[in-house]
């Protein structure tokens, strides 16, 4: 050090005029303004003149200024000539990996981040940097592990317990998701991105209507944030206040009119508000925003299907299934579809392995049911329609269909049993109502038979019975919704399911300040 000292001297009495001339430089390199930063910095890789541990931090400085504006390409050329020079700099590599990680390359920033430990292995934020680009890579087992030591080291991180909310939803622990988000907030109550995850967790707890309340909070911190508005949207479509839906997609498109998930929500909301003109139009205009949508092709391929547009729908589910050969949903979709063109071998065909990839979905076993009855398959129709209902005994249709199996089968006892459980229940999906109509004509015509089997349903008395006809198997299930993996009301939550919930580590201009040289 001493002969550096005595070196820097002689040079400063040799030439003043260019010592003064360098010291501005680089107090220009080492500026936090980027363009008089990125100025300075020029100058210094310019002249080459001064030491390769000189030139690094010049390089690694001008990086942290193309990363700050946004330049990322350029950005990682200048760190990874830094690190050519100077291969020994922690914050180099970690500085590279995040650039990478903005540029979508998450390997090659672990790998990045790994040879920032191996060189500073207490480097501040590394580990919360690495677990970043686990959950971005889906890998959230290690994202967590990175996650928590990144919390023994900070745990006052509010964007931290975010993430790694995030990681615990995606992996299903819903109530850690919560605790994190909850402690995120208790870090920082104003924190408009920790509302929505929070809220996002209620609504998949099906607590929509405290979901609705609370996006409100979300919004008002940040009203120039369309996601937040579209799922909103959501849950107020899941307690049917569709007209509030639609008020908050119309603002969501006002602020952002290419969001494509906003469309096929608010189409969604026409279609269930009794609108399908609209909601075709809004899922045409999503498909064109982005046509390998899948959701958004499953949900138009029910459209169709409610619509009587048998062929539409199925070739939309063909693009589906296209795209992923086991999507279970599509596979149901495309069985009814075959199914009400009376092609019931295909239908079969489809129903079975929709209900192998779905072997818990009351729905698709209740398609599979359907087409079992239509093929005079009674007892396996009769099985599958008791495992849907044990699974969700709110389907109406369901009973219906039941009841018009036992009809066939001449148990006219449990036949009526079954249609007037059907007529007592609410409509959740747009068969129901088909399907309690139906059951309302069988269970008149069996009045016709058993005088008084009617009453206990509310429907007409023997003598207003339709008529009396030898049962007949059905020819049509009309309005099957599926709407990626559900139906009509009872849709999952499918654009929040893409998006949320959301990570916070968004990058600031200031993002790497901490880690410049000069």
């Amino acid at each position: 050090m001493r002969a550096v000292a005595v070196f820097l001297v002689s040079v400063l009495a040799l030439s003043q005029a260019a010592f003064a001339e360098s010291k501005q430089d680089w107090d220009d390199c080492a500026s936090s303004d980027l363009e008089r930063s990125i100025a300075g910095c020029n100058k210094i890789i310019a002249r080459a003149k001064d030491t390769k541990a000189s030139l690094a931090i010049a390089y690694a400085n001008r990086g942290n200024d193309y990363h700050d504006k946004g330049d990322y390409d350029k950005a990682i050329a200048d760190y990874t000539q830094s690190i050519k020079l100077n291969p020994s700099a922690p914050a180099t590599y970690r500085n590279r990996g995040w650039s990478y990680a903005q540029t979508g390359e998450f390997d090659l920033a672990i790998a990045d981040y790994n040879q920032t430990l191996k060189l500073k292995s207490d480097y501040p934020g590394i580990y919360y940097d690495r677990g970043w680009s686990y959950a971005a890579k889906k890998d959230n087992a290690r994202a967590l592990t990175d996650y928590n030591r990144a919390v023994e080291l900070d745990k006052n991180n509010p964007d931290l317990f975010n993430d790694r909310g995030s990681a615990f939803a995606d992996l299903g622990d819903l109530d850690k998701a919560l605790a994190d988000f909850d402690k995120a907030l208790s870090l920082k109550p104003d924190y408009a991105l920790a509302h929505a995850n929070r809220d996002w967790v209620l609504a998949q707890r099906d607590k929509h209507e405290e979901a609705v309340v609370e996006y409100s909070e979300a919004i008002r911190l940040a009203p120039g944030n369309p996601d937040n508005l579209n799922d909103r949207a959501v849950s107020l479509i899941k307690t049917e206040q569709y007209d509030l839906a639609i008020a908050d997609l119309d603002e969501a498109l006002k602020l952002k009119a290419d969001h494509a998930n906003a469309l096929q929500n608010r189409g969604w909301a026409y279609w269930l508000k009794g609108n399908p003109d609209k909601a075709l139009a809004d899922y045409n205009e999503a498909l064109r925003i982005n046509p390998d949508d899948l959701g958004a092709l499953a949900d138009r391929a029910s459209l169709f299907d409610d619509r009587g547009e048998i062929d539409r729908s199925i070739a939309d589910y063909e693009k589906v299934l296209a795209a992923n050969a086991d999507d279970g949903a599509a596979l149901d979709g495309r069985a009814w579809g075959y199914a009400q063109k009376g092609e019931l071998d295909k239908a079969l065909a489809d129903s079975e392995r929709a209900v192998a990839l779905l072997p818990t979905e009351p729905n698709a076993i209740h398609t599979r049911a359907w087409i079992y009855m239509n093929k005079g398959l009674l007892d396996l129709a009769l099985a599958d329609f008791d495992k849907a209902l044990s699974l969700n005994p709110e389907l109406a249709g369901a009973y219906a269909d039941r009841g018009r199996a036992f009809e066939l089968k001449g148990d006219r006892d449990k036949a009526a049993a079954d249609y007037h459980k059907s007529l007592s229940l609410k409509s959740r999906q747009h068969y129901d109502e088909k399907a309690k109509a139906e059951a309302l004509e069988h269970l008149t015509a069996l009045a016709a038979v058993a005088p008084g089997a009617v009453a206990a349903s509310g429907g007409p008395s023997g003598g207003d019975a339709a008529k009396q006809a030898e049962p007949q198997l059905a020819t049509k299930r009309i309005a099957l919704v599926i709407g990626n993996g559900a139906y009509a009301n009872v849709k999952a939550l499918k654009n929040a399911d893409k998006r949320c919930p959301r990570r916070g580590r968004e990058l600031a201009a200031t993002r790497l300040r901490g880690d410049r040289e000069a």
